[in-house]
């Protein structure tokens, strides 16, 4: 009766926690018992992996390998992963073909999803400690949760730049890398998108400077009057903004030229809070340097208001819909 009982609040346990309770979890540097189970979105697990730099470009390498060969026809992508097996193995040979290891996890990801059997471990601060090539094949198969295990230690496991050059990368193919790295965490929402509105876009550069984070993309859009409307109303409507406020905002930022910038930088650890009024999860640095920028500029721009200066979005949800929302008017 006991056992069974128990089992039933671990079932509970597990399905009561999401993400935002992951950042509680994070933060209080309490855990729940060893091997706590909870779904993750992909884009948050990227997120903590972290030191200085990505420190798991093991994953990118192996996406990459199922990115170039399933959906572009290449082998470039297997050839670095190869290479990366090869020399980490040098001493003890990997005694799988390779390519057949990770072709086969990837297509039967691709036919039964991630097996829930099987999560990913990661340690107390949500880094992992293997699930490499499970990781590389969800994200391949455009999986956007997978279950982890969060384990009671703070071992960790790192392969960055800097053990890529031990095992003899070049620079052509560290650079490739860090292409497959960017685009990915694009799209994924990793990064972190800085909208600056017309009001403010004769300082546009010097506000990049004044971000003090890495720029991973930069567009400029020049929009008509009615396209630029829409676009305020389509980043707006995320946050579910009140229409009436919308209208102060647009009455405010329309101007002859419509510059809209959008700048998408890499905060590499986001440090989220949850909201107060819904719970939600919002970048803690995001909201520092909302607060910088708008101090700083505020005096400069004409017939200022609150909020037409800069607009960012608060996590990695928020993010991917802006990048989304930013692709449909590119060629505009």
């Amino acid at each position: 009766m006991k056992k069974a009982i128990y089992k039933i609040l671990v079932l509970i346990k597990r399905l009561l926690l999401f993400p935002k309770q992951a950042i509680t979890l994070y933060h209080s540097g309490k855990q729940l018992g060893n091997n706590v189970q909870l779904k993750m979105d992909v884009a948050l697990l990227l997120a903590f992996q972290y030191d200085n730099e990505f420190a798991r470009k093991d994953v990118i390498i192996r996406y990459k390998a199922l990115k170039d060969k399933f959906f572009n026809s290449d082998e470039h992508g297997f050839a670095l992963y190869e290479k990366l097996m090869s020399e980490r193995y040098k001493e003890k040979p990997f005694k799988n073909k390779i390519e057949d290891s990770l072709d086969g996890l990837f297509n039967n990801m691709k036919v039964n999803g991630f097996d829930d059997n099987y999560p990913i471990p990661v340690n107390s601060e949500f880094r992992l400690l293997d699930g490499s090539h499970r990781l590389a094949a969800a994200l391949a198969n455009g999986i956007q949760e997978v279950p982890v295990s969060v384990l009671t230690t703070k071992k960790k496991v790192c392969f960055t730049t800097n053990l890529l050059q031990q095992y003899n990368f070049n620079e052509a193919e560290l650079s490739s890398i860090n292409d497959t790295e960017t685009k990915l965490f694009l799209d994924l929402g990793v990064y972190f998108p800085v909208i600056i509105w017309p009001t403010a876009s004769q300082f546009v550069d010097d506000i990049e400077n004044d971000l003090g984070y890495e720029t991973k993309f930069r567009f400029n859009l020049e929009l008509s009057e009615a396209k630029f409307e829409t676009f305020v109303r389509a980043i707006y409507e995320i946050d579910h903004i009140a229409d009436w406020k919308v209208d102060k905002k647009l009455d405010a930022m329309t101007m002859t030229q419509n510059k809209v910038s959008v700048i998408f930088i890499d905060f590499q650890s986001p440090d989220y809070r949850k909201k107060k009024d819904n719970c939600a999860l919002i970048s803690k640095k995001g909201e520092v340097l909302k607060q910088h920028i708008r101090s700083k500029y505020k005096s400069k721009i004409e017939n200022y208001i609150y909020d037409i200066i800069m607009h960012t979005g608060d996590n990695y949800i928020h993010n991917k819909k802006i990048v989304e929302i930013t692709k449909t008017y590119i060629n505009d």
